[in-house]
């Protein structure tokens, strides 16, 4: 039994079966395989060309929108750390990727404007601008920036048309251009009564607004100073006075303040030197306008104190600062 059993087995090994397991390897000629691989080839190739002829303009709009607005990103860090020619050739290289995109032109027309003398190009910042506004007619903005610039090449009117635009187009509630206008006004010596007018409501509206988020807010620093500046010229210098006294008294609590609150071992060395010039920037200006002020009334000392401390702290017309 057992070796007729052991031949059967052995005769249906050599004579094979059709069982699965019996079944002999067979490999498959190195043909075959390559007609698979060229066959996957092609269908993948077939694809790719699809997805490209679908998707590939948009995928390359958004390379570009990424490289755009990285290079936009270390502009902001260099200009951050006041290394302005790296920032300006940053947002060169940012209008490069999208030049058909206005955020690259705010960018590089705000820091051909604020550079220091050498590298600031106040006609490249407008026409930076002017770009912006030309692809972003609707944002408010461009509309602001090219005014500064404007007021920086002494063109006022402009300056003001500009912001009046900024107005229009800004949120309801948004105070900022009504004081900003309400400044242009003041230092273009014209069309003072609407100027006290739009910084009225500046202060009122950024009142109503503390009151309806359920607090009472000091009118702010910078809108006493533009009132007291706007009253000085329209010769009401004891109203005036007391003004630009609460403007820098309360800015300078206010540096106190965030001095007090400063962690230098914590804080970014560049952000910090940031915020305290723009304390010293922002003082100039409001110790000058009260130096005015005192010297229009006969208080020669007190207003000699007041411009020396203006000018030591930075006040400077030609570069910004005023």
């Amino acid at each position: 039994m057992t070796e007729n059993n052991s031949g059967a087995a052995n005769s249906a090994r050599t004579q094979g079966s059709d069982s699965p397991e019996t079944q002999p390897h067979v490999p498959k000629p190195w043909t075959s395989y390559f007609r698979g691989s060229k066959a996957f080839f092609v269908a993948a190739l077939l694809v790719s060309l699809v997805i490209l002829a679908l998707f590939g303009p948009r995928l390359k709009v958004l390379a570009r929108q990424l490289m755009c607005y990285r290079a936009i990103q270390v502009a902001a860090t260099h200009r951050l750390a006041q290394r302005w020619d790296e920032a300006i050739h940053a947002a060169n290289e940012a209008v490069s990727w999208l030049p058909d995109d206005g955020h690259p032109y705010l960018m590089r027309g705000e820091l051909r404007r604020d550079a220091p003398k050498g590298l600031r190009d106040l006609q490249g910042s407008l026409d930076d601008f002017n770009q912006l506004i030309k692809l972003s007619p609707y944002f408010a903005t461009g509309f602001a920036g090219r005014a500064r610039t404007l007021q920086r090449l002494g063109r006022h009117q402009e300056a003001i048309d500009d912001y009046s635009s900024a107005i229009r187009l800004s949120a309801e509630d948004d105070d900022g251009p009504w004081n900003a206008r309400a400044y242009a006004r003041a230092l273009a010596r014209i069309d003072l009564e609407a100027a006290l007018e739009d910084v009225e409501r500046a202060i009122r509206m950024r009142n109503e607004r503390a009151e309806g988020e359920g607090f009472k807010e000091p009118a702010i620093a910078t809108y006493l100073d533009t009132r007291g500046y706007i009253l000085h010229l329209l010769g009401h210098e004891k109203e005036a006075l007391t003004d630009l006294d609460k403007a820098i008294e309360q800015t300078e609590n206010e540096r106190e303040l965030w001095e007090a609150k400063l962690d230098s071992s914590t804080e970014n060395p560049d952000l910090v030197s940031l915020q305290k010039l723009a304390f010293e920037q922002t003082l100039a200006v409001m110790y000058h306008h009260r130096g005015e002020i005192h010297q229009a009334m006969g208080h020669d000392a007190l207003s000699s104190h007041d411009l020396n401390k203006a000018d030591t702290l930075g006040f400077d017309p030609d570069n910004g600062v005023f």
